[in-house]
């Protein structure tokens, strides 16, 4: 078992925005230590660093001897929060990391400095996008990017744009829009003027099935179910980004980015690649209902025509969060997480 830190790296408005950082599980002699900073998953709407947390990942990156750091941000809709915001906080969190004599001390009184030429990012799901808006807005840029399942890399398409009438994850219920009103646009006063980086998961006590407890957990699909996400994370409400785009699916795509405001395309990764990203290790479920794995198909093959180091590993048969919510994920794919530590071990020793 690694040693655990819980740090604050800023605060807004009184509200503390953390990490935990796991050190290495055996002391270092070497000076400076690789790092991976991961940001969890839930649309950017819920969730915390230790929620769906990747024991896999974690364990790996710190038996290997290198830090893991798992970090909040502030959620959508509050404060009120919007992509813009979670971009300055990625920001924030690595110039918080890369300050000059920045270490931390294990009780036994070893130090550990992290080095700042060799820090990769990484995230599940809204996490991944959260690591692809480091590889977009990060100076200097990560050394390393693994997005697991991750959203943002094609935002332009009917699945975040159009309403939907069936059932799409994972075959579960639509959300009754009815019930979570105050998270709708006109967003209830509490909402609208709330300020969180933390909304954990947590379920009714007794329940079978779980039902959710924090009504969060289901605003996430509601956006995705009326089409109207990107509202929420840009923040353009009136005229609705999400409508604007809608009217033009099954144009060219160059059309749907003219219609998207100069200042708002920086939230959408697509728009982003060059050939400066860092080296990417994509990991997919092939049915994933909540990510599509297209997403990661489009990443993958901008960054190969951006002549940028890319691995696709798309796994057979599996849906969302496959890595942490499988009994046996481990025996099941631990060679595919295997091949995740050597891409990370070959970027961050380089």
């Amino acid at each position: 078992m690694s040693d655990t830190i819980t740090l604050t790296y800023k605060v807004v408005k009184g509200v503390p925005i953390k990490l935990d950082l796991y050190l290495p599980t055996h002391e270092q002699n070497q000076g400076p230590t690789p790092a991976v900073v991961y940001f969890h998953g839930g649309g950017l709407v819920m969730g915390s660093r230790r929620d769906l947390f990747p024991h896999w990942l974690q364990n790996r990156v710190t038996s290997t001897g290198y830090v893991f750091i798992s970090a909040d941000f502030r959620l959508i809709p509050t404060g009120p929060t919007t992509g813009h915001d979670v971009v300055e906080d990625i920001k924030d969190l690595f110039a918080f990391l890369r300050e000059k004599d920045f270490k931390v001390c294990r009780e036994t009184g070893e130090e550990v400095k992290i080095d700042p030429g060799k820090v990769a990012v990484s995230g599940s799901s809204a996490g991944g996008l959260c690591a692809y808006l480091a590889a977009s807005h990060v100076t200097p840029r990560p050394a390393a990017l693994l997005p697991i399942f991750a959203s943002g890399g094609d935002f332009l398409t009917p699945f975040y744009l159009n309403p939907k009438s069936e059932p799409f994850l994972r075959g579960r219920p639509l959300v009754d829009a009815s019930m979570f009103a105050d998270y709708v646009h006109p967003l209830a006063a509490k909402v609208a003027s709330d300020l969180l980086s933390e909304s954990p998961l947590t379920f009714v006590p007794g329940s079978n099935p779980p039902l959710p407890a924090n009504p969060r957990m289901a605003v996430v699909f509601l956006y995705l179910q009326l089409g109207t996400y990107l509202d929420y994370y840009t923040g353009q409400y009136e005229p609705s980004i999400s409508a604007s785009l809608r009217s033009l699916v099954g144009d060219s795509k160059q059309r749907l980015i003219d219609t998207i405001p100069e200042h708002h395309r920086a939230l959408f990764p697509q728009l982003n690649v060059t050939s400066s990203w860092p080296p990417t290790y994509l990991l997919h479920g092939e049915e994933d209902t909540a990510v599509l794995v297209h997403e990661s198909q489009n990443i993958h093959q901008l960054l190969k025509d951006a002549e940028v180091e890319s691995t696709l590993k798309l796994v057979p048969g599996q849906d969302h969060y496959f890595d942490v919510m499988t009994p046996n994920a481990e025996d099941l794919w631990g060679n595919v997480f295997d091949d995740v530590l050597v891409f990370l071990k070959k970027q961050l020793s380089s």
